[in-house]
């Protein structure tokens, strides 16, 4: 399915990261410029989104998304002024051969690490002299299609379909309703309509709505066809599945968030609606365990990083137990959900929540950190390494050790090496009760040597001073809370007090 991007990026958008500027030179020529009949300007066109139009601009106008960031402005290639008295030859040689001056690459063989051929670069020359046109509105299009109900395979005659257009900034700019014939099929008949527009039709059905993909119109496409599956609903989650969940564990300060992604499968050639027949109520179940903080759930919209809240769908019916609002299609990945919450963490985490449906792939992905995922309930995988060699950035994936899950029980234990700060950064975790242990254990052996050389003077060692009874303080905190018999707030604050009066002793000497 073609995303609501800009209608520009469908059409012309994202290019080569180098392609900085052709020379602003122009020559007189006394025929019009010529290009090889052969030349493609579809073909051409692909590949100056791919390679030209993030610094030319997506019209050829220099007006790219990093144009700005340049050294010297890209050249409006794209402009009737700079077309009209252009050598397409001269166009090809500086793709292909690059311009120093300008600070544009080599595109051609022996140039580049990804070149072009020289039919490549004639193409988006070709391309060039057809950009003007996505100015200019179009004066005739039709859009037409048929609805097919997927769950029976029969056409949906008389069904009420819509056409929405969409402008750049994703403004719904016309709305046009007609019926679908006899034999399910509809036409739009379009004239004079900007050429920065997208399109998609919606189909009515057992009061659901199904939509079309979205599809651009262009000088070049005028007449394009958007067929409509409806299906049929169940109440029945018999068939519902998580095809695939990974749980993805990042550690800060303290805390560590839990990332779980669900993708949610649905088997049967029709769409869940939950078990009341109204989605609105609620139809995929998923859970969270006690105390979890920082909830937030997230929907898939195309991409691996596209995720839209799903604050107004998402229904809690109990503290550990979560429903969507959310219709589930048929067929595989039907629903992608990240769910996403964070715990308190101090070197040592367990945690459990039910699986309401039977899990298909089920893996943990944590940073090879200092920490291990120790239950017996999973087993290593593997390790995928960073290619930095930062060992904050290698990761450990873990599987259960028996199929088909009905729940996700972990235990975390370690203390993380490098954490992540609140924007996001690597930082050096400083374990500050190992540190201290081990400046204690080193102050205590200096000690120990300094009692022994006394001991040679006196036959009565002497009676432990103040510095001494606050050492073993220390150490014998350090012990009650590595054993867990007093908690983190407490131990900070009693081994800062007892620091301070060290600090004092040591100070007045």
């Amino acid at each position: 399915m073609i995303r609501p991007k800009c209608i520009r990026s469908l059409i012309l958008s994202l290019c080569g990261f180098f392609l900085l500027a052709l020379p602003n030179t122009t020559f007189a020529q006394d025929t019009p410029p010529t290009v090889p009949p052969d030349a493609d300007p579809t073909t051409g066109l692909q590949i100056y989104r791919q390679r030209c139009a993030n610094c030319h601009g997506d019209l050829g106008l220099g007006d790219g998304e990093l144009a700005a960031q340049l050294p010297n402005p890209p050249t409006a290639i794209g402009s009737p002024d700079y077309l009209s008295t252009a050598d397409p030859n001269q166009i090809f040689a500086t793709i292909q051969q690059g311009n120093v001056l300008a600070g544009m690459p080599a595109f051609g063989e022996g140039g580049n690490s990804d070149p072009l051929s020289d039919a490549q670069i004639w193409d988006i020359v070709a391309g060039l002299y057809t950009l003007e046109q996505f100015t200019q509105p179009i004066e005739a299009a039709k859009i037409s299609g048929r609805v097919t109900n997927g769950t029976t395979g029969e056409v949906i005659p008389n069904s009420t379909t819509i056409l929405q257009a969409f402008t750049s900034d994703f403004t719904n700019a016309l709305q046009l309703e007609t019926t679908t014939d006899s034999d399910g099929r509809y036409t739009f008949d379009l004239t004079d309509i900007p050429p920065d527009w997208f399109y998609r039709t919606v189909a009515t059905y057992e009061g659901l709505d199904f939509t079309s993909d979205f599809v651009p119109l262009t000088p070049f496409i005028t007449d394009i066809a958007l067929p409509v599956t409806v299906y049929n609903s169940t109440t029945s989650d018999d068939n519902v599945s998580i095809s695939q969940l990974e749980i993805i564990f990042t550690f800060g300060d303290d805390r560590v968030q839990v990332a779980e992604f669900y993708t949610f499968s649905h088997s049967e050639d029709s769409v869940y609606v939950g078990e009341t027949g109204d989605y609105r109520g609620g139809t995929l179940r998923f859970s969270i365990p006690e105390n979890a903080e920082n909830v937030a759930i997230l929907r898939n919209v195309g991409g691996v990083v596209d995720f839209v809240p799903m604050d107004e769908q998402t229904i809690v019916t109990s503290p550990t137990e979560r429903r969507i609002a959310w219709p589930l299609s048929p067929g595989q990945a039907g629903l992608r959900l990240l769910v996403r919450y964070t715990y308190p963490y101090d070197r040592a985490l367990d945690f459990s929540h039910p699986l309401p449906y039977p899990v298909e792939t089920l893996s943990a992905i944590m940073p090879d950190n200092g920490v291990s995922l120790s239950n017996a309930d999973w087993a290593q995988q593997e390790i995928t390494y960073s290619e930095t060699n930062d060992p904050a950035l290698t990761r450990v994936r873990f599987a259960p050790t028996s199929p088909n899950p009905t729940a996700i029980n972990a235990s975390l234990n370690g203390f993380p090496e490098r954490v992540l700060d609140e924007s996001g950064q690597l930082i050096i975790a400083r374990n500050e009760q190992q540190e201290l242990t081990i400046g204690i254990i080193a102050l205590l052996i200096t000690l120990t040597a300094v009692a022994s050389l006394a001991y040679r003077w006196r036959t009565t060692p002497p009676a432990l001073n103040d510095q001494d009874e606050l050492l073993q303080q220390l150490a014998a905190l350090d012990l009650a809370y590595q054993e867990k018999q007093i908690g983190r707030t407490l131990y900070q604050r009693r081994r800062t007090q007892l620091k301070e009066q060290l600090r004092t002793i040591w100070r007045t000497k």
